[in-house]
C-alpha cells in the first residue's frame, strides 16, 4: 500500500470515497420498472419505507419487487422520533438490507400545494389553477433543489486533503 507524505510524522494511505448513490423516478406507470431500477442501483435485499397512510402503495412496490424485497416498514413520519428511526435501522440490519426505496413525501407536498392553492382561492376570491405542468415542474425544482444542496458539498469536501478537513484551527 502506498501512502502519501504530508508531514514527516503523519502519513495518510490511498484511499476512494464514495458516496451512496440515489436515483429519482418519477412518472406516470414507473413503478412497474421497480424491480428492474432496483436491479440497477445494485439492491438485492430492499427494505420498503412508507408513512401508515402510504402502506397500501409501499405494499404495491414490495410486489413489482418481488424476491428483491426482504422487508416492509410502513412506520415512517415527518419529522420521524429517534425512536422510529432506531427500529428501521435495526430491521434493516436483522435483514441484512443492502437498499432502501421509499415511498410518499412528495405527494403531500403535492396535496398540501393543492389544498393551498384552493384556501387561496376562497380567501382571496381568486381563480387559481393548477395545472399538471406546473405541478411537475414544482416537485422538478425541488429535486433538482435537494440534490444541488446535496451534490454540491460531497464533491466540494470530496476535493479537500482528509488531512486538512481534519485539521482544527
Amino acid at each position: 500500500m502506498t501512502s502519501i507524505v504530508v508531514d514527516p510524522l503523519v502519513a495518510v494511505p490511498n484511499f476512494v470515497y464514495r458516496t451512496v448513490p440515489q436515483r429519482i423516478v418519477f412518472g406516470a406507470g414507473t413503478r412497474h420498472g421497480i424491480a428492474e431500477a432496483a436491479q440497477l442501483a445494485g439492491i438485492d435485499r430492499a427494505m420498503v419505507i412508507s408513512t401508515p397512510e402510504q402502506a397500501s402503495s409501499a405494499n404495491e412496490l414490495a410486489e413489482l419487487l418481488g424476491n428483491r424485497c426482504r422487508v416492509r416498514f410502513p412506520g415512517a413520519r415527518m419529522h420521524t422520533p429517534v425512536s422510529i428511526t432506531e427500529a428501521a435501522v435495526a430491521l434493516a440490519a436483522q435483514h441484512d438490507v443492502d437498499g432502501l426505496i421509499s415511498v410518499g413525501g412528495g405527494l403531500l407536498g403535492i396535496a398540501f400545494g393543492f389544498f393551498l392553492a384552493w384556501l387561496i382561492a376562497r380567501t382571496a376570491e381568486w381563480k387559481t389553477i393548477v395545472t399538471s405542468s406546473s405541478v411537475i415542474i414544482a416537485f422538478g425544482v425541488s429535486v433538482a433543489v435537494g440534490m444541488i444542496f446535496g451534490i454540491y458539498p460531497a464533491v466540494k469536501a470530496s476535493r479537500i486533503n482528509p488531512i486538512d478537513a481534519l485539521r482544527y484551527e
